[in-house]
């Protein structure tokens, strides 16, 4: 029973002793802030302009070869949308060198190696995953697809019958179509607003021409970043150099397509019908700053404070959506700043006013203190673990570069986090969301909505969409209100 006393008289002693040092609260907790110092990324520039970025990682059970060619979807002619993205395609479906495109696929599983090929506004991307014994193969193999593809013509009849039907099935989605329209309507005619797999209509005028044709122009070694990682040594490097090193520049450089963007002012409302839905999606925002904007990391605080709000008032508060959300999506020249929710057609210019009413309030509507530490906590918390992998540190590093980011936006992220005040995220809604030209696009049974919506937004101008065209039909009422 002694023994029992003096243990808690120890403790309640020890507790007393350090009780002014245990904060009332866990936000109070003095925690040292996370430094992140990036490893060195070795970077060189091959004699035929292609650029080489290699991050050793001898941890890793695989090398792992990252491409990005300049190009992308934005290159597509308007009667051909879809062309490089089809094209792609057609590089790892249609064979290579002396191998048939059955041939191809074996040669590829019988490596165990992963390839995959993506496509989008700007860049078409590829990704090797390989064993190291396995790694000289699969680099030679990737070389002669992208340097010898063969294009088989039944295999661009048989792939183009597939990708058709995929189209159909893409545009029966509301989210799909309202997407396509918002870009459309906010980036009017510029090839930024090209559907990178394109449409029924122009995929299907696609000739194996124009894949060749296509071909010589974007998948050229000047125009390629490479990344390596992985448990690579001198010898893997000196590999990639002699295989990719040696592919002759043919032509000259391809420039990409001039950027013209007209704001248009006001607030615009595009109504796109689509019976037997139960749910209106509605996307509203936008033009905003580039991608390699320098206050990148204060657009990324804004994304989130609005992210945040736009949730709790559409869904939280009011009920009126199961999903309600806020982000920014951008390209070199200009980006879109958008909240989207999905519901109820008998709820939805409720939400639609909500959802303007917050976007117009990141201008004014100074965050909480509370608000600015949760902002803080996140980002600082993710920002190291997002790159606890080298792959995807490379990957970072690839991208930033293909982009134009400030060679310091790494290193220097954190710390203007870490500046962050109510004062500067109010500053950068108005900056970063240009509230005297918003667009919103509703998809769904949304023809019965006119009335209130003219109700609602008073000096708003709303159109009904009946084809994905709406620079043909901004044409039609502009020659109507002419004619009256």
């Amino acid at each position: 029973m002694r023994a029992c006393f003096c243990f808690f008289a120890v403790v309640a002693l020890t507790l007393s002793v350090f009780a002014d040092e245990i904060p009332s609260q866990p936000e109070n907790i003095n925690v040292k802030p996370l430094n992140f110092t990036p490893p060195d990324v070795k970077q060189e520039k091959m004699e035929n302009g292609g650029m080489l970025f290699v991050l050793p990682d001898s941890e890793a059970p695989l090398i792992k070869l990252f491409i990005i060619f300049r190009g992308g979807s934005m290159t597509d002619p308007k009667d051909k949308l879809g062309l490089c993205a089809f094209s792609v395609e057609m590089l790892k479906s249609g064979g290579c060198g002396s191998l048939s495109p059955e041939a191809l696929d074996e040669n590829i599983d019988s490596l165990g190696a992963h390839l995959s090929f993506s496509t989008e506004i700007e860049s078409v991307t590829i990704s090797l995953y390989v064993l190291s014994e396995e790694f000289e193969k699969a680099l030679k193999l990737l070389f002669d697809i992208l340097s010898k593809p063969r294009f088989d013509e039944e295999a661009i009849k048989s792939r183009k019958n597939i990708w058709l039907e995929n189209l159909r099935q893409i545009y029966e989605h509301s989210s799909n179509i309202a997407g396509l329209l918002f870009k459309r309507a906010l980036y009017s005619d510029s090839p930024y607003a090209n559907p990178t797999e394109g449409l029924p209509e122009t995929v299907s005028k696609i000739s194996r021409e124009d894949i060749v044709t296509w071909h010589k122009k974007w998948i050229q070694p000047q125009n390629m970043y490479i990344g390596l990682t992985g448990p690579v040594t001198d010898s893997t490097v000196s590999l990639v150099k002699e295989v990719f090193g040696k592919w002759k520049v043919e032509g000259e450089n391809e420039k990409l397509p001039e950027i013209k963007i007209e704001q248009k002012e006001g607030l615009r409302i595009y109504l796109f019908e689509r019976k037997g839905l139960e749910q209106v999606l509605i996307l509203v925002g936008s033009l905003s700053a580039e991608r390699a904007h320098p206050e990148r990391p204060v657009l990324d605080a804004l994304e989130y404070i609005i992210h945040t709000r736009i949730n709790l008032k559409v869904r939280e508060e009011s009920g009126l959506a199961y999903s309600a959300y806020a982000t920014h999506q951008a390209c070199s020249k200009a980006g879109i700043f958008y909240a989207a929710a999905q519901t109820k057609t008998s709820t939805a210019v409720e939400a639609l006013r909500l959802m303007v009413e917050q976007l117009r309030l990141a201008k004014t509507a100074l965050p909480t203190t509370d608000a600015i530490r949760c902002i803080k906590d996140h980002f600082l918390n993710s920002f190291i673990f997002r790159f606890a992998e080298k792959g995807r540190l490379l990957q970072e590093v690839l991208w930033l570069k293909f982009y134009g980011f400030a060679d310091d936006h790494l290193t220097k992220y954190c710390d203007r986090i870490r500046e962050l005040g109510p004062d500067t995220l109010v500053e950068a809604g108005g900056k970063f969301i240009n509230t005297d030209a918003l667009t919103a696009v509703l998809v769904g049974e949304v023809s019965g909505l006119k009335n209130d919506l003219k109700k609602e937004f008073s000096n708003a101008k709303i159109l009904e969409l009946t084809s994905f065209d709406i620079i043909e039909v901004e044409k039609k009422k502009e020659e109507e209100k002419k004619g009256d």
